[in-house]
């Protein structure tokens, strides 16, 4: 029986032997700089630049009186990615860090703790804003869905109507989730904990701006975790 699937793995094959044009026409339809101004991904050098060595000593955060205060903010890094002649190209990011030693980096430094430690307190910080004002996003955000600034009626849980904020006037909100932690449920990042720059705008369930990790309850067991951000209908 020759299954749909079969058919266009044999139809393509076929025209590949046979130089088909229309061949052609989708693999340049999948990779052409022309369709919406973007670099053609065909182009670009694979697997050349080193990730950070994330245990690196200068890529670790270093608390102060166990206590950290890491930004989210804008900056521009150079990814690996090249123009046309092979240049290498600075790249908008938005990553995380602080006002000290290697600020706002893509991807975000360490936090190393280890089993007996203290809980660590750190205070995330919207900073996703510049001299005029809040920073537009970096991707379309689709706003005919459920997130932050529909939210409203009976899908606010403190009854704020969220529909009054946007992310022109308002900014981009944001709430750091620790992927993989035990965490308790006002530091966890969930999606309707998120802030927006300053703290202008604060989610239906959100409690405070410092978050505790770590204790004898907290990951016993050595092991790697990741932060991200983790707001309601943005990090689609």
């Amino acid at each position: 029986m020759l299954t749909r699937r079969r058919f266009l793995q044999a139809s393509i094959a076929a025209a590949i032997a046979g130089g088909a044009p229309w061949y052609n026409l989708i693999r340049r339809a999948h990779a052409n700089p022309l369709i919406l101004g973007l670099s053609d991904p065909a182009n670009q050098p694979l697997f050349t630049e080193l990730a950070p060595n994330a245990m690196a000593a200068a890529f670790k955060y270093v608390p102060k009186n166990n206590k950290l205060r890491i930004i989210a903010g804008q900056t521009v890094q150079y990814t690996g990615l090249v123009n046309e002649g092979g240049t290498p190209l600075p790249t908008t990011v938005w990553g995380y860090g602080d006002n000290g030693n290697g600020g706002v980096t893509w991807p975000g430094r360490t936090i190393e703790r280890h089993v007996n430690d203290d809980p660590l307190e750190v205070m995330w910080e919207n900073k996703l804003y510049g001299p005029g004002g809040p920073l537009p996003h970096l991707l379309p955000v689709d706003t005919h869905v459920h997130w932050v600034y529909s939210l409203n009626g009976a899908s606010s849980v403190n009854g704020v109507d969220f529909t009054r904020y946007s992310i022109e006037k308002d900014g981009v909100p944001l709430v750091p989730h620790v992927h993989g932690g035990k965490n308790d449920s006002a530091f966890d990042g969930d999606p309707e904990y998120f802030f927006a720059p300053g703290w202008h705008v604060k989610g239906p369930r959100w409690e405070e701006k410092k978050y505790l990790f770590g204790g004898p309850d907290w990951n016993n067991k050595a092991g790697m975790m990741w932060y991200h951000d983790h707001a309601l209908g943005i990090t689609r």
